[in-house]
């Protein structure tokens, strides 16, 4: 009889520091998309920031998101366009900066124009440079311009545009200013309407280059970059102040007044300067992929999260991708994803995100691969990627945690890992565990070449299966950064059985799944729709020597939906239990192939899990079994049905079925304790108190046939424990007497049912174990029942 137990007990575990400069990891802070605000503009609406005058600048950096509405409106006047920056003077075309959209301006309608005013042998000259290309409507556009000092240059979107060619004059002329606006130019002969959304303002006393300027455009800055002069982030969201977070605190106000007047541009959401962000599953080259006025990202310094499931369509390029723990990418055959930054898989406590090249993936960087570690559970794992080491789990200031791998040969764990330097070996399965003395969870992170392709246990460096007569457990693992299909007999394999077993801390035991059902090969079990998550390890059962088995490639998946299979074959039936938190299942099912000892092939031997979580398993041929699958039922089958748990308290006994049971075939669950006999039907509960020192050997089912067994007759009542109370419900309208004794057979009351109502027995001193006798004109009933 083989019981392999997961370890609980921390004290059985050395315990051990570790002191090792580990490689610091670079973590990105993603702002909340749901926060971010933007300050909208229709016609005479602004803000302005007094006190803020630009002397003496070298360079000089204007940059900012818009997304406007229109180019132009109300036909006949005119207008020089939709203004974003003005730094004005009192005196009429005076201006020390201009950055607008033209509009009403005949070809150069749509345009981005950046105007300098010079001061040049005594007079001041107007400058403007006026962009090849036009400013999108609808649509988020990052909007720059540059000088430094002798050429003006504007780009869009991050990509330079045009220059001007401006080294004859000296220093731009920064005249006498009346304030610094966003959204409107107050004097000189042009009106201004600008129509749409401005956010993200940046003033730099330093001309920024192309590189510099996509390095910063989708995140927001800290405050104390070098050469920056003033930062309006618009992410107040309420009240009329505009707040500078650069070094000088040119804090400016909505509108001409400090209160709230018809000139106050209103506060409303946006979306940048995040990365490009999905809003949907799709193609990367849908529109509807991605978030509302964002353009798709095809750029080479795009940084992009990923929330939803994407499919790469086409050659594409790009900075930093995050695929965050909803999200998922495939690159789809034939198609290359070039990533020239980082290639992050974010994982927290919902999940993981996941990964697939069915096309290729170049990445100049390593891909980095997370892991959620939830604290005081243990984890099985395994790497997603070609090299790691040991040095991967321990965290420096965080949580001690403990590494072991399971030995087949004695179906032990092995001791504790401490070496940090030691490789890890591609494939196997790890257990890990990581303590409280820090009370926080923790995420390792994993990075290197991204593990893909078939790989064949004992091939290359991959993990070779062991048999030792008796055992062959072998603990490997998914090695994908994506979920895999567990139908192992569809994999290929040699002296390997069809079953397999994965950790689940959040029942406190093994979820399993057989890949044989013997009906449909669907395969069934307790494993969420037979999936195996990412890096996820995974029992596998050798059954003679030099045991084989090709993990394929084809078998991977973002989600349990390209798996969902029927959980149960014909003919079974599935018992869960439940005992807060934790839960535990059998299967019991017949089939004309099986027989009714243990079956290699049909049946799963049970793995016991945490001994405080419930244990509920069949027996065959001394085999403690998960699944039970036996000879097709002729007349009627007894089958053993045992409960194990270090824990005392209630439990729940719950009942489903296949549904193609033949109608006249009936389930009955015995429990020996209580000396009840029950009728179960699909949906059915049964209740029960367990106490840890109880014999194992507590319940039978009971299969019949309608020629089945004549004495077995199912009681017309059901009997029901709250905490003081107990309750015996009739099923059938009859006349009844019922009496309830303490365990030495003193009687403490008698009740009687008229017509099958209930009978109540109801007291704050009702508690522990009591003798309950029914008795009706059809039968008798003697029985133990506990009270809470």
């Amino acid at each position: 009889m083989l019981k392999l137990r997961t370890q609980l007990n921390t004290n059985r575990i050395m315990r051990y520091t570790i002191s090792v400069l580990l490689i610091v990891l670079l973590t990105q802070a993603i702002n909340s998309k749901a926060q971010n605000k933007a300050l909208e503009f229709y016609y005479d609406q602004w803000a302005h920031i007094e006190g803020a005058d630009p002397e003496g600048f070298t360079g000089l950096t204007l940059e900012s998101w818009v997304k406007l509405d229109k180019y132009l409106d109300l036909a006949g006047t005119q207008f020089s366009g939709s203004f974003i920056l003005a730094k004005e003077a009192s005196v009429s075309n005076y201006y020390g900066f201009l950055l607008v959209v033209l509009s009403y301006h005949n070809a150069d309608t749509g345009r981005l124009a950046f105007g300098l005013n010079f001061e040049h042998m005594g007079s001041n000259i107007h400058e403007g440079l006026h962009s090849y290309s036009k400013v999108p409507l609808n649509e988020w556009a990052h909007l720059a311009a540059t000088w430094n000092g002798d050429s003006m240059s504007v780009f869009i979107n991050g990509v330079f545009d045009r220059s001007l060619d401006v080294s004859q004059y000296g220093g731009f002329y920064d005249p006498p200013a009346d304030s610094l606006n966003i959204g409107i130019r107050k004097v000189g002969p042009y009106l201004s309407a600008t129509f749409g959304l401005i956010d993200e303002v940046r003033i730099w006393n330093v001309a920024r280059t192309e590189q510099e300027i996509r390095e910063t455009m989708y995140t927001e800055l800290t405050g104390n970059e070098n050469g920056l002069w003033a930062y309006y982030k618009l992410n107040t969201g309420t009240g009329q102040y505009i707040y500078d977070s650069g070094p000088n605190g040119f804090d400016g106000i909505r509108g001409s007044s400090p209160s709230t007047v018809t000139n106050d541009p209103p506060w409303r959401n946006s979306t940048v300067p995040l990365p490009y962000y999905t809003a949907q599953d799709g193609n990367w080259n849908n529109d509807a992929t991605w978030a509302p006025g964002q353009k798709i990202p095809r750029t080479n310094w795009a940084d992009i999260d990923i929330d939803h499931e994407v499919n790469v369509d086409s050659n594409l390029t790009a900075r930093d991708i995050h695929i965050n723990p909803s999200g998922s990418v495939t690159i789809d055959n034939g198609y290359t994803l070039t990533i020239d930054g980082d290639l992050t898989i974010h994982s927290d406590n919902s999940g993981s995100g996941s990964f697939i090249d069915n096309g290729t993936l170049i990445a100049n960087r390593e891909p980095r691969v997370e892991r959620y570690l939830t604290q005081n559970y243990w984890h099985f794992i395994g790497m997603p990627v070609e090299n790691d080491s040991v040095g991967v789990f321990y965290i420096p200031g965080g949580s001690d945690v403990y590494l072991k791998t399971h030995i087949e040969s004695t179906n032990t764990w092995g001791p504790n890992i401490t070496n940090v330097n030691l490789p890890l070996v591609q494939g196997r399965g790890y257990e890990v565990y990581v303590d409280d003395n820090i009370s926080q969870d923790e995420t390792i992170v994993f990075q290197g070449t991204l593990n893909s392709g078939d790989y064949t246990t004992g091939t290359g460096n991959f993990y070779d299966l062991e048999y030792t007569s008796g055992h062959g457990l072998n603990l490997i693992s998914n090695p994908y950064p994506s979920a895999l299909n567990g139908d192992i007999n569809s994999w290929s394999k040699s002296d390997v059985s069809s079953k397999i077993w994965v950790w689940n801390s959040s029942s406190g035991n093994y979820s399993y799944w057989t890949g044989i059902s013997g009906t449909n090969n669907d395969g069934w079990g307790t494993l969420t729709n037979g999936v195996i998550p990412a890096m996820q390890a995974f029992f596998v059962e050798a059954t003679a020597p030099n045991p084989e088995l090709t993990i394929p490639q084809s078998g991977r998946s973002h989600s349990n939906l390209g798996f969902y299979k029927n959980n149960m074959p014909a003919n079974s039936v599935k018992i869960g239990v439940s005992g807060d938190p934790y839960y535990d299942a059998v299967f019991v099912g017949f089939d004309e192939n099986a027989s009714n000892g243990y079956d290699k092939d049909y049946d799963v031997m049970k793995l016991f899990g945490l001994d405080n979580a419930p244990q509920l398993y069949s027996v065959a041929d001394e085999e403690n079994l998960s699944i039970n699958m036996m000879a097709a039922l002729q007349n009627s089958e007894f089958v053993d049905l045992n409960f194990e748990c270090a824990q005392d308290g209630w439990y729940e006994l719950n009942f489903e079925s296949s549904g193609v049971f033949d109608e006249n075939i009936k389930i009955y669950l015995q429990d020996n304790f209580e000396e009840s006999t029950t009728l179960f039907e699909p949906g059915d509960t049964y209740s029960f108190y367990h106490e840890s020192q109880n014999n194992p050997e507590r319940f039978n089912l009971k299969f019949l046939m309608p020629s089945g067994d004549p004495e077995i007759q199912e009681n017309n009542f059901r009997i029901i424990n709250t905490p003081g109370h107990l309750y015996v419900r009739f099923t059938e309208r009859t006349d009844a007497k019922v009496f309830l004794y303490t365990a030495s057979g003193s009687l403490v009351d008698e009740k009687q049912s008229m017509n099958g109502e209930e009978v109540a027995f109801a007291s704050t001193e009702l508690h522990g174990v009591y003798l309950l006798r029914i008795i009706t004109a059809e039968q008798s009933y003697s029985g133990k029942t506990f009270i809470r």
